[in-house]
């Protein structure tokens, strides 16, 4: 069982949090995603490939990030051969990811790094000529800030913060 979702708190400015998973892809598993505009997700469960609705909805300036983890073990508690990944880079930069047109992503920019014995692969998707500086770098600041912590998420404590105000 994957532990608590990571966090990345405050998000930049102009991106939000996805609360539900991009694609019906089991393993890996989806732990974060967040995007600069609004997504509806509608898909059935078990297939592979891009959020086509998410990504047709992307406006020419806006991005959409998924961070998906591979974990150790499948929901039957069986091991699970995990990728050899290098360490995680101090700081994220665009030289880190490669630019693919990936099977199951389509044309995207593609991170792989081991985190805290976490095996991860981050994928970025944008339209690499118009997409909004200040975005593009939002979504480096995401990967750098990503970290597991037993608080709650970001979100759930604007709700509490919320209701009690």
């Amino acid at each position: 069982m994957l532990a608590a979702p990571p966090v990345v708190d405050p998000l930049p400015l102009g991106w939000h949090e996805v609360e539900r998973p991009l694609t019906a892809v089991l393993l890996p598993t989806q732990v974060f995603a967040a995007a600069t505009y609004p997504i509806v997700l509608n898909h059935r469960p078990g297939r592979c490939g891009p959020p086509r609705r998410a990504l047709a909805e992307m406006p020419a300036g806006g991005a959409l990030l998924q961070v998906v983890e591979y974990p150790s073990r499948d929901p039957s508690g069986r091991p699970i051969r995990v990728p050899r990944l290098p360490r995680r880079p101090h700081r994220f930069g665009w030289d880190d990811a490669t630019w693919a047109s990936y099977e199951c992503a389509g044309p995207s920019f593609q991170f792989t790094y081991r985190q805290g014995g976490r095996a991860l692969q981050a994928q970025v998707w944008m339209r690499r000529r118009t997409v909004d500086p200040q975005l593009r770098a939002g979504a480096l600041r995401i990967l750098d800030d990503l970290h597991w912590s037993p608080r709650i998420r970001a979100s759930a404590r604007r709700a509490l913060s919320r209701r009690a105000g």
